[in-house]
């Protein structure tokens, strides 16, 4: 192996536009912004993981580009994830911190493009922090999805008094 080749470091995206979102250029924004966060490192990207579930959804058939990313950290292919921010790896303060150690324990650094840090899991500090932000991650998703079904009911209510004789 040359230097060169030693001195890549493999680099994934993992976008996910969740449910909620309805912003229909979500990934794309998300790519652009990865990928120019990653060269500006020098990191190589190898691989692009894309999910549209919500971030409390983690069964493999709903999110099949985690499960994928998940399996590539294991087979030793990447040394970094690069993602917008720590609520796309999850909104769920009990699964997102363990998938972020999953990735530790596979060797693989998770950075954040919108802070430019790193998620860590490494000490009982970061630990803390990863899960009171996946705590304000989940209470985040809860509000939304409490919005959303406001919304609908209000415009339920209208259609059908604007119907009623």
């Amino acid at each position: 192996m040359s230097d060169d080749a030693a001195a890549v470091t493999r680099a994934a995206l993992y976008l996910r536009r969740s449910t909620e979102e309805h912003q229909a250029d979500s990934v794309e924004a998300q790519r652009e912004l990865g990928r120019r966060f990653a060269d500006a490192r020098g990191l190589t990207v190898v691989a692009e993981h894309v999910d549209t579930a919500s971030g409390a959804e983690w069964a493999p058939e709903r999110r099949p580009g985690l499960y994928r990313l998940l399996a590539s950290a294991r087979a030793g292919e990447l040394d970094v994830v690069v993602v917008r921010d720590d609520s796309r790896i999850g909104r769920d303060m009990l699964r997102a911190p363990l998938l972020l150690q999953d990735l530790a324990d596979a060797g693989v650094e998770v950075l954040s493009y919108a802070t430019g840090e790193r998620l860590a899991v490494d000490t009982s500090t970061a630990r803390l922090i990863t899960t009171i932000r996946a705590y304000a991650a989940e209470t985040e998703r809860a509000a939304i999805a409490s919005r959303t079904r406001d919304a609908l009911d209000r415009k339920s209510t209208r259609l059908n008094s604007s119907h009623t004789v």
